[in-house]
C-alpha cells in the first residue's frame, strides 16, 4: 500500500508510530509464506529512515518485544496486480485498520 500523508497534519514520526500500532507487532509472515512477505517500511530520504527506525526502537523497548518491521530506501513504487488489490476484503478476511 503507497501512503501520501500531509507533515503539515500528521508527523512522519506518528504515522509510524500509528502503523506500528496497528501491525508492527504482528508475527513475521515472511516465516509463514516462505519469505515472500514480509512488512516493511519505505523511506524516500534518510530522514525518513532514521525516524522510522528510532519509533521502532522506542516501541520495541516500550513492548519489550522485538518487531519483523523492515525500514528500507523506496524505490520506484509498483501497484500491485488487481488479483491482490483489497485481498482481505475480496477473500472475507477483514480488512487493515489504517486508512
Amino acid at each position: 500500500m503507497k501512503v501520501l500523508f500531509n507533515p503539515q497534519q500528521l508527523t512522519y514520526k506518528s504515522l509510524v508510530r500509528r502503523f506500528l500500532a496497528n501491525h508492527g507487532q504482528a508475527f513475521d509472515l515472511s516465516l509463514v509464506h516462505g519469505g515472500q512477505y514480509s512488512t516493511v517500511i519505505f523511506c524516500v530520504d534518510s530522514q525518513q529512515e532514521r525516524q522510522a527506525k528510532e519509533v521502532i526502537a522506542d516501541t520495541e523497548k516500550a513492548s519489550q518485544h522485538k518487531t519483523s518491521v523492515y525500514v528500507r530506501h523506496a524505490d520506484t513504487f509498483w501497484k500491485a496486480e488487481e488479483y491482490h488489490q483489497h485481498y482481505y476484503r475480496k477473500h472475507g478476511l477483514g480488512t487493515c485498520a489504517v486508512h
